[in-house]
């Protein structure tokens, strides 16, 4: 049975941050090596929701029958850096007009508030800092 709409992106699930080095936009060549474009699954009961957004289309596929260590290997193998986390209760606050990039388009599905966070790599930072 597919989940109700609402419970798609529900805390405590889980998402997994894929980060990759590919890109075929040349003014990305200048973001760090192996962190110029995120995309995202995330948990929905038993499915998997491959997010994908990118400059000219966001993608999303549902996948089923899937394990998070298949999930995680998969990326793995194909070069890309993966970081798991829990999706936590989005706090409210006030929003700051700023460009949509994958690492904004991200952020707000699962309502992370990192403002200053705007490249994959500062993502990936601030997913893998100490004490989080």
């Amino acid at each position: 049975m597919m989940p109700r709409l609402l419970d798609i992106v529900t805390p405590g699930y889980r998402a997994i941050f894929i980060f990759s080095g590919e890109s075929d936009l040349k003014f990305l060549k200048l973001l760090k090596p192996g962190f110029r474009h995120c995309c995202l699954m995330i948990e929905a009961n038993q499915y998997w929701i491959f997010y994908n957004p990118m400059s000219h289309v966001t993608t999303m596929r549902i996948y089923s029958g899937l394990s998070l260590d298949e999930i995680v290997s998969w990326f793995h193998r194909c070069g890309h850096t993966v970081v798991c986390c829990r999706v936590s209760v989005p706090r409210n606050f006030d929003v700051s007009v700023r460009p949509y990039t994958c690492v904004e388009a991200v952020k707000r599905l699962l309502g992370m508030t990192a403002p200053r966070v705007v490249t994959p790599w500062q993502l990936f930072r601030s997913l893998t800092e100490v004490g989080k």
